[in-house]
C-alpha cells in the first residue's frame, strides 16, 4: 500500500502566501483557502478585500472560520512530510535570496506578499496579476495554473486587463477611442478600425509633438508680448516722470501765477498715468492668465509625452479637455503718449503773457512740438514780423531730395 505521503501531494496542503503548508487554514467565498494569519495580513495591508488567487473583491470582509479537517489534516501531513525521505517535502521553498529583490521604485510589486513586497518577475494573464520569484514557483506548481499565460512584469496589470474577456488590451478601436483585447475585436468591435495600440501610440504620439511645437510657439509670442507690455509700463513711468520734472520747471516761473494751474496739472498727469498704468496691468493680467493656461496646457501634454505606458497613454488622451481658443494680441499695443499737448498750449500761453509782463523787450519762444517743451526764448526787439524756416537739412547726397511737408495734426 502507498504511503499517504506520497498520495498526497504538498500543493494541496500549501498556503500560496506563505508557501508553507497550512496553519489554521480558512477558505474565502470563491473557494481558495489560505492561512488565516497570511489573509487577515494580506488585507491589513490591501486597500480592499479581494482573494490573493484570483483577486475577485468582496464587499465587505468576509468571516474567515478555521476549517477544523483541513488543520488537522494539514498538521498530520506536516509531520509525515517531516519523517518522509521525498525531496518535495525536506527541500520546501525557503525565503532565501534566490527568490529575488525588493521592489524598488519603478519596479513591479509582487501582488501576493504582504508587508515589504518582493519584485514580480513575471505577470499572470490569466489571473490577473504580478508575482516574485518565490510566489511564481507555487504559481507554476498548480496543475490548474499550468495553461495561464506568463509574460513580463507590466505595471497596473488590471488597468490593462479587459473587464469582458480578462484579456489584456493590445488593440486600439479608433471609431469609440478605447482600448480593446483581441477578443473584442470580433464581437463588440467587429467591423471597427482597430490597430495596434504600439501603431496608434507611435500616431499620437506624433501628434501630440506637432501641439506641444505649436504651444510652445503661442508662449513664445505671448512672452514676447508680455515683455513688450511691461517695457511699454517702463517707458510710461519714465515719461511720465519727465513730464512732471519738466512742469515744475515752467511753474517754477509762474509760481505766483499758477499755483492752482500746477495742481491742476499734476492731478490730471497722475490720473492719465493711473489710468494708462491701469490699462496696461488689466492686459498684463489677461496675457498673463492665457500664458498660465498655456502653460498648464504645455505641462500635461509633456508629462503626457514622457509616458511609456502605451495603454494609460490612449486611455488619458482623450480626457483631456480641448485646448483653449488663444486670442489674438497681435494688435495690442500701449499708447505711452499723455496727449497733454492741448493742456501745455495753455500753459505756454500763460508763460508767454508772463514773459510779456515782466520783460520790457519783445520775445519770441520756441518749442518741443512733440513733448510741447520749452526749448529757448530770444528777448531782443524786433523791429519786423518773424517768420520760421524749416528744412531737412543739405541734401546729403540725395538721403533728403522730397521737401518738407507741414500738415495740421489733431490733439485729443
Amino acid at each position: 500500500m502507498q504511503s499517504p505521503v506520497r498520495i498526497l501531494s504538498e500543493e494541496q496542503f500549501s498556503c500560496s502566501i506563505c508557501l508553507e503548508v497550512f496553519v489554521e487554514p480558512v477558505s474565502t467565498p470563491c473557494g481558495h483557502t489560505f492561512c488565516k494569519a497570511c489573509l487577515q495580513g494580506f488585507w491589513n495591508h490591501s486597500k480592499k478585500f479581494i482573494c490573493p488567487m484570483c483577486k475577485k473583491a468582496f464587499s465587505r470582509k468576509p468571516e474567515l472560520s478555521v476549517n477544523c479537517v483541513l488543520a488537522e489534516i494539514a498538521e498530520q501531513f506536516q509531520g509525515l512530510s517531516t519523517m518522509s525521505s521525498v525531496p518535495e517535502f525536506v527541500n520546501s521553498p525557503q525565503k532565501d535570496d534566490d527568490w529575488g529583490d525588493f521592489a524598488k521604485a519603478g519596479d513591479v510589486p509582487c501582488d501576493a506578499c504582504i508587508g515589504r513586497k518582493m519584485k514580480a518577475m513575471k505577470s499572470c494573464l490569466s489571473c490577473p496579476g504580478s508575482f516574485c520569484e518565490a510566489h511564481l514557483r507555487h504559481h507554476k506548481k498548480g496543475k490548474a495554473m499550468g495553461s495561464h499565460k506568463l509574460v513580463e512584469p507590466i505595471h497596473n496589470l488590471e488597468d490593462k486587463m479587459c473587464k469582458t474577456h480578462k484579456r489584456l488590451l493590445d488593440a486600439y478601436c479608433r471609431n469609440e477611442h478605447v482600448c480593446v483585447c483581441k477578443e473584442c475585436t470580433g464581437s463588440s468591435h467587429k467591423g471597427h478600425d482597430v490597430v495596434s495600440t504600439e501603431r496608434e501610440w507611435k500616431k499620437k504620439t506624433s501628434q501630440l509633438g506637432k501641439k506641444r511645437s505649436e504651444l510652445k510657439h503661442l508662449i513664445k509670442e505671448r512672452e514676447k508680448k508680455l515683455e513688450e507690455i511691461k517695457q511699454s509700463i517702463k517707458v510710461l513711468k519714465d515719461s511720465s516722470q519727465r513730464e512732471v520734472e519738466e512742469s515744475w520747471a515752467v511753474y517754477a516761473e509762474l509760481q505766483r501765477l499758477l499755483e492752482q494751474s500746477q495742481a491742476e496739472l499734476l492731478e490730471l498727469i497722475t490720473t492719465r498715468q493711473k489710468q494708462a498704468e491701469q490699462q496696461a496691468k488689466d492686459l498684463s493680467s489677461g496675457l498673463e492668465h492665457e500664458l498660465n493656461t498655456l502653460r498648464k496646457r504645455s505641462s500635461e501634454l509633456d508629462t503626457l509625452a514622457q509616458t511609456q505606458d502605451r495603454v494609460l497613454f490612449l486611455q488619458f488622451l482623450p480626457s483631456l479637455p480641448p485646448p483653449p481658443e488663444p486670442s489674438d494680441w497681435s494688435s495690442v499695443s500701449m499708447n505711452t503718449d499723455l496727449y497733454l499737448s492741448t493742456i501745455r498750449k495753455s500753459v505756454c500761453a500763460l508763460v508767454d503773457k508772463f514773459q510779456h509782463e515782466h520783460f520790457p523787450a519783445l520775445s519770441n519762444s520756441f518749442y518741443d512740438v512733440k513733448t510741447c517743451s520749452h526749448l529757448y526764448t530770444f528777448t531782443d526787439a524786433f523791429t519786423e514780423s518773424v517768420y520760421p524756416i524749416f528744412s531737412p537739412c543739405i541734401n546729403q547726397d540725395g538721403k533728403n531730395p522730397g521737401a518738407l511737408v507741414i500738415t495740421a495734426v489733431k490733439h485729443s
